[in-house]
């Protein structure tokens, strides 16, 4: 357990075959979800969004995707039984990736006391900026569990093929503002959603654990890493993820309109059947 109440894992703790402890997601979600109000996403999403983000158990993988993603897994319980939770898969690679560059970033920029310092606070931060990006895929799951159910559903999948609800945030903000926006043009923008949120909350992190003392040096660091991990800010194409500012990400979420009057809707669409015994099937 880390000193600071478990808010980080370090990455060794990892192991795509053991289920680590939910204490880490639980402890995360406060904040998240406090960001995500501060961004302006409606309330009414807030209760599926915590739910959401506690039940996440982390796991790291060996191959398999390129990129860290949410998923439903299951395992056996003693009694022979199925249970089914939320998991979190850290591709190893790309956690390595994001590791090396953070403490890249906090060498150049002389952060931390010591090399070891430096090393223990970049398998920290990389964990966090992965699990920053999956917290946008699980808004994007809350607002489409809300909309399909109004309700929060344990094992509800929204990054199977039958549903891709992580892209729900960008459809959305097209609905609103491109209508005619195809399918490349929405993934691209969730990419650029889901980086933008990270490193915002990256950001937090950088003050709240103390790595840096002054919101501009956070500034500059979050930047760093940016343009080391997403190389359009670079300019060097205009095909790679660009991280969406706050403003843009504010805009985004404003398109998130919750779904009232779920029950009655229900009772209309029972009611419009007529009377199942005049039926025949």
């Amino acid at each position: 357990m880390d000193k600071d109440g478990l808010r980080l894992v370090n990455p060794e703790q990892l192991h795509f075959t053991e289920v680590v402890p939910d204490e880490y997601a639980k402890v995360m979600a406060p904040d998240i979800v406090r960001f995500y109000d501060d961004m302006g996403l409606d309330p009414t999403f807030m209760p599926i969004l915590t739910k959401h983000i506690k039940d996440i158990h982390l796991l790291r993988q060996q191959g398999g995707a390129a990129t860290t993603r949410l998923d439903v897994r299951s395992t056996m319980t003693d009694e022979g039984d199925r249970e089914w939770y939320r998991a979190a898969i850290f591709n190893n690679e790309q956690l390595e990736t994001y590791r090396d560059n953070v403490f890249g970033v906090l060498d150049q920029r002389d952060i931390g006391d010591t090399k070891e310092d430096r090393t223990i606070l970049s398998e920290k931060l990389a964990v966090n900026w992965l699990f920053y990006e999956l917290s946008a895929d699980a808004v994007a799951n809350s607002y489409s569990l809300q909309q399909r159910y109004d309700a929060y559903i344990p094992d509800w999948n929204g990054q199977a093929s039958c549903y891709m609800a992580q892209f729900a945030i960008s459809e959305s903000f097209f609905q609103e503002y491109a209508q005619d926006a195809d399918v490349h043009a929405v993934a691209r923008d969730h990419e650029s959603f889901r980086a933008g949120v990270s490193l915002l909350q990256l950001r937090d992190d950088l003050l709240r654990m103390g790595v840096v003392k002054h919101d501009t040096v956070a500034g500059w660091v979050v930047h760093d890493l940016a343009e080391v991990v997403y190389p359009q800010v670079r300019g060097d194409s205009q095909d790679h993820v660009r991280p969406l500012g706050r403003e843009e990400i504010m805009l985004r979420l404003s398109c998130l309109v919750p779904r009232e009057g779920f029950i009655k809707d229900m009772a209309d669409y029972v009611g419009c059947l007529g009377d199942p015994e005049d039926d025949v099937w």
